[in-house]
């Protein structure tokens, strides 16, 4: 995975432009810190950073009541690769 932290919060500024649509794309996390959900879920990450067309991505915390990674987790390592994620509980 790449570090690629981004100056500026891209998320906000296309929400702020009326000119930008903005896109989202949600993320549910699965049970383990390390498993292969996880690291699909970053590499997905990495490729919407990279991408530009995904503005932010959201995580949702215990999607349809299974306990998960904690959002907060999964969102410091996506920030890292230079996209915003958006975490709801």
């Amino acid at each position: 995975m790449n570090y690629n932290p981004s100056p500026k919060n891209r998320f906000k500024e296309s929400l702020l432009n009326k000119n930008v649509f903005t896109i989202t794309c949600e993320l549910v996390p699965g049970r383990g810190s390390r498993s292969k959900a996880q690291d699909n879920l970053l590499a997905f990450a990495e490729k919407a950073a990279l991408g530009g067309q995904i503005q932010a991505l959201s995580i949702t915390e215990n999607a349809g009541g299974h306990p998960a990674l904690s959002p907060e987790v999964l969102g410091k390592e996506i920030l890292k690769l230079g996209i915003d994620p958006v975490m709801s509980g």
